[in-house]
């Protein structure tokens, strides 16, 4: 009568599901931070979406990391082409490094700001 799938694909089909629906969530919610972000951030504490809250908060620290990762990525791949020397950081590395911190603690004043208006009219 019903079938007996193994418990292993019944948990894989529901994480595959699961990370479909919250992948669309986030991508629909960062982009409405920017286009109106009191209306999102209003709209996720009243669904009381807290893995959304999370993910959006943490989002200047994956951008960080993702940039850092870059930079490291790139001085391994071109040490040999511009005789990087390990190391040493030249003035494109710091740079770069300089230029992904401000873009990611801008963006995260940016998150801040938004959720203190939230929190302050919330109250």
């Amino acid at each position: 009568m019903f079938s007996q799938q193994p418990t292993f694909q019944k948990i894989a089909k529901y994480s595959l599901l699961l990370s479909i629906k919250e992948s669309y969530l986030f991508v629909a919610n960062s982009l409405g931070l920017f286009s109106h972000p009191f209306q999102t951030w209003r709209k996720l504490f009243r669904e009381q979406d807290l893995s959304q809250i999370v993910l959006l908060l943490a989002f200047p620290a994956y951008l960080f990391f993702g940039g850092l990762f870059v930079i490291w990525f790139l001085r391994r791949l071109l040490k040999d082409e511009f005789n990087v020397i390990y190391g040493v950081w030249g003035m494109p590395t710091k740079l770069g490094v300089t230029l992904v911190f401000m873009l990611t603690l801008a963006l995260f004043f940016y998150l801040a700001f938004w959720l203190y208006k939230v929190l302050k009219v919330k109250k």
